[in-house]
């Protein structure tokens, strides 16, 4: 379980935006007890720049 700064800068894993980077804007925290990472990222994509909602699971730090 990984959790991101804002600010961090993230490359996204899967989804219709796999292999983009961007940054993180916002953290939302849902609190499921799940197991799974409780938190939904806001992060602004750079090109083409826009906003997209993602978990933990679907990106990974850039560098």
């Amino acid at each position: 379980m990984s959790t991101f700064r804002l600010r961090a800068k993230v490359r996204v894993k899967s989804g219709p935006a796999q292999g983009q980077t961007g940054r993180v804007i916002d953290v939302e925290d849902t609190r499921v007890d799940d197991g799974s990472d409780p938190h939904v990222y806001l992060v602004q994509l750079a090109r083409p720049t826009r906003l997209v909602t993602l978990t933990a699971a679907q990106m990974e730090r850039a560098r």
